[in-house]
């Protein structure tokens, strides 16, 4: 009766299902039923005849790590000295005015106000810009308010002459586009108005990267760092994955504050591009300022 129970295709048939049941409860870190006290074993079968076969359970030490899902093993091995796809993972984020794309607020509205650009400094209402940048009021709002004694003025020709300059500073565009077609991930970070939509009919700048972060759409301006942070938790970023490009030294003194890379852009796109390629090959400074 017992050789008949243990009976060579019944032995097989047990030893298969018992190999098979604790593969699977390693791999959930769960303990086999009835060997708590052991997290591994090894299985040994020899076949000595036909009807004889002798099956030993060889219980070893206790691991200090519970076995690994696969998934887990590639985790560790990623952190064990290969960069993961997040870690090599770097984006430039863009100013737009005076780093971009020209801005004619210093020269062309001084010239249409029939004023200098100190006197406009001295006569312009600043909190009522920024309300605008932020989207805080309307376009009207911001032509009844320009100046601080609400004199009157023809704002809306003023809107249109700054449209019509809109243009690409000398480089730049060729330089997006490069790094574009080299696969690098850019992003707008930008203080303007609901302007902008002009400069996007006029110079079409979505079709390299997108206004991922305006002003007018997320109402922080910068150098609010809150405007940085949002910016990184949007797009799930470590701190030191995140390049600014700004024409404004406290623009990006406040993103080196948040652990980002920093450039500050003063009109050579050679040198920018110099600069640029440093950081995104890992051996630029946390700031560089051109």
């Amino acid at each position: 009766l017992v050789k008949n129970w243990w009976s060579l295709p019944l032995r097989s048939w047990i030893l298969y299902a018992f190999t098979a049941s604790y593969i699977d409860c390693a791999q959930r870190h769960t303990p086999i039923a009835g060997f708590a006290s052991f997290q591994t074993f090894s299985i040994a079968q020899k076949a000595r005849n036909h009807d004889r076969v002798a099956q030993t359970v060889v219980k070893q030490r206790p691991s200090v790590w519970p076995v690994q899902h696969r998934s887990q093993r590639v985790m560790c091995a990623l952190k064990d000295g290969r960069p993961s796809q997040t870690q090599s993972r770097k984006v430039i984020f863009w100013d737009v005015m005076s780093t971009l794309v020209y801005d004619p607020f210093f020269i062309e509205v001084p010239a249409f106000l029939g004023m200098t650009l100190e006197e406009l400094y001295k006569t312009k209402d600043s909190a009522i810009w920024e309300k605008f940048e932020k989207g805080l009021c309307t376009e009207q709002d911001l032509l009844d308010g320009f100046f601080l004694d609400r004199r009157k003025f023809d704002g809306q020709g003023m809107v249109n002459m700054i449209a019509s300059k809109y243009e690409w500073l000398p480089g730049m565009k060729e330089l997006l586009i490069e790094l574009k077609q080299k696969g690098y991930e850019m992003h707008i970070i930008s203080n303007y108005p609901i302007w902008f939509n002009q400069i996007e009919s006029k110079l079409s700048l979505s079709t390299i990267l997108p206004w991922s972060f305006v002003s007018a759409e997320t109402g922080l301006r910068k150098p609010d760092k809150e405007a940085y942070l949002m910016a990184q938790r949007k797009l799930n970023l470590d701190a030191g994955q995140c390049i600014l490009v700004d024409d404004s030294k406290s623009n990006v003194e406040s993103a080196k504050s948040c652990g980002w890379f920093g450039i500050c852009f003063n009109g050579s796109c050679g040198t920018l591009k110099e600069e640029l390629y440093k950081i995104l090959e890992n051996s630029g400074d946390s700031a560089t300022e051109i």
